[in-house]
């Protein structure tokens, strides 16, 4: 990759640390969980900070909803540079967490979550790595391959946000994309061959400049999956693990009846952001260190809440935060920064 290159998605990656929302618990263990519970393991996307990244507040959600659950994230260096590598190492990583999981805890369900590259690491995990500009096929440890049927049985959801490889021909695609991700998944039979397509939802919107073939100047739909489909990503989970159980024999009690509410709190707070695309300008307004989006609460079995009409207070010492809104933000500083020379770092990097 040229050197400009390298600047500009090394500039990225400080932004992205500054800026991104990020699970507000970053505690990672490989034990059994609660009885009636799940286990998560989620990858999270290039450049964020080692955890579990955006993702894991869908993954915080889901454990608020059914307590005793727990969770660890995969290591992995989650670079754009040496993208094929980096990939890679997260699915060997990832698929070492679930064999493990599975040899010590037969009994509980696993879920697994990953954004963008940590997207195509969970694919490439249950259904094996077959992508476009991933060739030769890396038959390294079987990883073309799926994982067994054994442990596949195990897998009670996989929700996965903004896949590079996403493939237009999904049984489980949310979302309005019409088009191809970079890196074009050609196994994507293996989803329904497995069984695992039912338990499987991939969230990709048109515009989108990983998962379908969009510019960057609409980068902001790749940042939102999170604030757009949060919550329905979060329900679908629990009705899955709900699921699990049911399917193997009530093993390990119930799942916990769970009462989750819509209020959050967001990382660092901020009380607002806003995007003009046109000028590539990103503001982030209101003060608080913890700022609250506070919506209205939804109680029930296991439920997810969720807010359409939240509003977002706080106050406090940090005028920016690093909240979610900001997360949306960063696609405007990104613009600021120059799609041109973005794109052109893109260019450089695919080919």
């Amino acid at each position: 990759m040229k050197t400009s290159s390298v600047a500009v998605l090394s500039g990225f990656a400080s932004l992205a640390a500054a800026q991104y929302g990020q699970s507000g618990n970053n505690a990672t263990t490989s034990a059994c969980p609660a009885p009636g519970t799940a286990h998560f393991i989620v990858a999270r996307a290039s450049l964020e900070q080692v955890g579990y990244g955006v993702i894991g507040l869908v993954k915080d959600n889901v454990i608020a909803a059914v307590p005793g659950s727990n969770a660890e994230f995969v290591e992995y260096p989650a670079t754009l540079n040496a993208y094929v590598q980096s990939e890679t190492a997260g699915v060997v990583g990832m698929r070492e967490l679930v064999k493990n999981f599975h040899a010590n805890c037969p009994d509980f369900p696993i879920v697994l979550m990953g954004y963008s590259q940590g997207a195509q690491v969970s694919a490439d995990t249950v259904a094996g790595q077959y992508d476009a500009a991933f060739q030769p096929v890396n038959t390294t440890d079987g990883l073309n391959l799926p994982l067994s049927t054994e442990i596949l049985s195990q897998i009670a959801a996989v929700v996965i946000m903004g896949d590079p490889s996403f493939n237009t021909t999904e049984t489980f695609h949310v979302g309005n994309a019409t088009k191809h991700g970079l890196f074009v998944r050609q196994n994507v039979e293996n989803f329904g061959l497995t069984n695992i397509a039912d338990r499987t939802k991939s969230y990709c919107d048109e515009g989108d400049p990983y998962c379908a073939g969009g510019s960057f100047s609409t980068i902001s739909v790749h940042l939102g999956y999170v604030n757009e489909y949060g919550a329905q990503a979060g329900n679908f989970t629990v009705s899955q693990i709900k699921a699990w159980y049911a399917a193997h024999g009530g093993k390990n009690s119930t799942v916990p009846a769970g009462t989750a509410s819509s209020t959050k709190k967001i990382p660092s707070g901020t009380a607002s952001a806003s995007i003009k695309k046109s000028s590539g300008h990103a503001s982030a307004t209101g003060t608080g260190a913890a700022a609250t989006k506070t919506g209205a609460t939804k109680t029930g079995t296991g439920a997810v809440g969720t807010a359409p009409t939240a509003t977002k207070t706080g106050t406090g010492s940090n005028p920016t935060g690093t909240g979610v809104a900001p997360y949306k933000g960063a696609a405007a500083v990104v613009q600021g920064m120059g799609a041109a020379v973005f794109l052109g770092a893109l260019a450089a990097f695919v080919l």
